[in-house]
């Protein structure tokens, strides 16, 4: 009799463990789902942003280089200094990328892994 109550105990906790472990397997996809959707909405809305940001800065370097061309009476001028002053920003993004783009993205991923459960 102990020893069928063993044997029944033993199926029991077998069947148990097999449960315990098949719910954390569903749990763990589900949470990494969860990071995957939440990255690619992010990079998608990030896209997007750069997108019109590029087009924003794309009509102002329009605008402007019509602009100084009026005042300088000559497109070529108008449109060099223009020019000249992109090249400036993007001399100026590219010295200071760690402040304005690598620490805000990698923040924003490592609040995504580190904090999954935050909504």
């Amino acid at each position: 009799m102990a020893l069928e109550n063993i044997t029944k105990n033993t199926k029991s906790i077998k069947t148990q463990v097999e449960n315990v472990v098949n719910d954390n397997v569903e749990y763990y996809k589900l949470l990494g789902f969860k990071i995957a959707a939440k990255s690619a909405t992010s990079l998608v809305g990030l896209f997007l942003m750069s997108l019109f940001v590029l087009l924003i800065v794309l009509m102002l370097a329009m605008a402007g280089g019509f602009a100084l061309s009026a005042y300088w009476g000559n497109y070529a001028y108008g449109f060099l200094v223009m020019a000249g002053i992109l090249v400036l920003l993007l001399i100026l993004l590219i010295l200071f990328r760690k402040f304005i783009i690598d620490r805000p993205v990698l923040r924003k991923f490592s609040k995504l892994l580190l904090n999954p459960s935050d909504k």
